[in-house]
């Protein structure tokens, strides 16, 4: 309470107030980027005790899509140690995911927050199917074109392309498409039999 005496008589202003403990994070917040789908990375955070007591460490969480945690903080971080947390994020599809991770101690959580980017190629077909007029057995169709895009965030790796059947293509695709690119297979159909 602060009391304010003058010549217009007394006034009384209430204070209050909350104390935290000394607990500091290395940091607030980590952006982990664009990270390719299905790969994982990680950073590492140091949790320290800057006071003269004690710490209660009562929970370590990590929420979030695609982000975990690993820690080796003691239930108490004596005064003037510091012990890690290690933050996993693993996309496991395209797109920005957002999360974070708490540390509770002594009755306040304080809060990491996380967020990453998945990368992937995307493949797509036009059109989606093809179609073949009816073809005199022993002879071979005009050709029809599939088109492949990328419509991903990464190039995409082309291990290979083939036909089956009575159908046979050649193509102009390579071993990657790069991001947004197309390429061309023709297929011709040729049919063995009735």
């Amino acid at each position: 309470m602060v009391t304010i005496s003058s010549n217009s008589g007394i006034a009384t202003v209430d204070l209050s107030g909350n104390g935290v403990g000394a607990l500091t994070l290395s940091t607030n917040s980590f952006n982990f980027g664009d990270q390719r789908v299905g790969i994982a990375t990680q950073t590492t955070v140091s949790v320290s005790n800057a006071g003269s007591g004690d710490l209660d460490i009562s929970s370590i969480t990590t929420t979030g899509s695609n982000f975990s945690s690993t820690h080796d903080c003691p239930a108490s971080l004596s005064s003037g140690s510091n012990c890690t947390i290690t933050i996993v994020f693993n996309p496991s599809a395209r797109g920005i995911r957002f999360g974070a991770t708490t540390v509770n101690s002594e009755g306040v959580p304080y809060i990491i927050t996380l967020s990453g980017n998945g990368l992937a190629p995307t493949i797509s077909f036009t059109p989606a199917n093809l179609q073949f007029a009816f073809q005199a057995v022993g002879t071979t169709s005009s050709a029809r074109s599939v088109t492949i895009t990328n419509s991903g965030d990464l190039p995409l790796a082309i291990n290979s392309i083939s036909t089956t059947g009575d159908f046979s293509g050649t193509n102009d695709c390579g071993n990657s498409l790069a991001v947004n690119a197309t390429c061309t297979v023709n297929v011709v159909f040729s049919p063995s039999g009735l």
